[in-house]
């Protein structure tokens, strides 16, 4: 699954260096660490308006998405799969009626992930639920 899909999933190879007694390498630490869009889904959305529909491919798979404002530059467009839009919006709501800073938890789709209530790049500026990372 793309970085950026699963950005509020547990990455396995985090959860495998964990387990590991040895430091991670360079490589495994940058493995589970959000590296943004693909450039198939800004392409997707080039010519387009916000809220348009889009698709693209990425890791061979079919993407099917609205175009929207792009987490770290908010002047782009790109190519918003569905289900990430899903994930973000339970991630706002279980901060709906919290502070900067409250835990809560969210549903993912490798199960309830507990979290910590803050403002990140994709939420503007309402609070999301942005789980725990694990631990390396």
């Amino acid at each position: 699954m793309n970085h950026w899909l699963r950005s509020l999933g547990l990455s396995s190879l985090a959860a495998l260096t964990g387990l590991l007694a040895t430091a991670p390498s360079a490589e495994a630490q940058n493995a589970h660490r959000w590296h943004g869009p693909p450039p198939a889904a800004f392409e997707a959305c080039k010519e387009k308006k916000s809220g348009d529909a889009c698709k693209f491919e990425a890791r061979e798979r079919k993407l099917e998405g609205t175009c929207g404002a792009a987490p770290k530059a908010q002047d782009k467009l790109v190519c918003i799969p569905a289900k990430l839009k899903q994930m973000r919006e339970a991630a706002m709501k279980a901060c709906e009626a919290k502070k900067d800073g409250d835990a809560c938890s969210v549903e993912t789709p490798k199960g309830k992930r507990d979290g910590t209530c803050r403002k990140t790049p994709h939420s503007g500026d309402k609070l999301m639920c942005a789980p725990k990372r694990p631990k390396d």
